[in-house]
């Protein structure tokens, strides 16, 4: 059995394609065949980021009221000025597009909502600004020693 990182499941082995390495060794593959034909599909058809964001808001939040079109990706990210990915890879870095909810108990609807790097809302988390304010004049003083 092996698990596919993309889609989660515990597969027999089977599921998973062969490659063989420039040293001649025969080894499996990462993801499944599913999520390998999907992620190529996906491709061919210039998935697009916004989209991809908007599907995975909707498998979160069914009933946000967002759109394709309200998640405007920026080349770089509002807050912590680090480029942001446009392409679709399949795995999340710091540099991922992600989008967070400005004040978390409103829920992904519109006007509450912004698109950030991964890394900046992994920071951020589910704390308010009044939290992060704490946050960040608890450890400032300790940063200066």
């Amino acid at each position: 059995m092996k698990t596919c990182p993309s889609c989660t499941r515990n597969l027999p082995r089977t599921q998973f394609s062969a490659r063989k390495q420039l040293s001649g060794n025969v080894t499996l593959r990462t993801y499944c065949k599913l999520c390998d034909r999907l992620s190529a599909t996906q491709e061919r058809r210039g998935w697009k980021p916004a989209l991809r964001l908007w599907k995975s808001v909707k498998g979160r939040c069914p009933s946000s009221d967002i759109t394709p079109d309200d998640l405007r990706i920026p080349a770089v990210c509002p807050v912590l000025g680090i480029p942001l990915r446009q392409e679709f890879s399949g795995k999340r870095s710091d540099a991922t597009p992600s989008v967070d909810r400005i004040e978390p108990a409103k829920g992904y609807v519109k006007g509450n909502v912004v698109v950030v790097s991964w890394r900046a809302n992994r920071l951020k988390g589910d704390a308010t600004l009044a939290e992060l304010r704490q946050l960040a004049t608890f450890y400032a003083p300790m940063e200066e020693k």
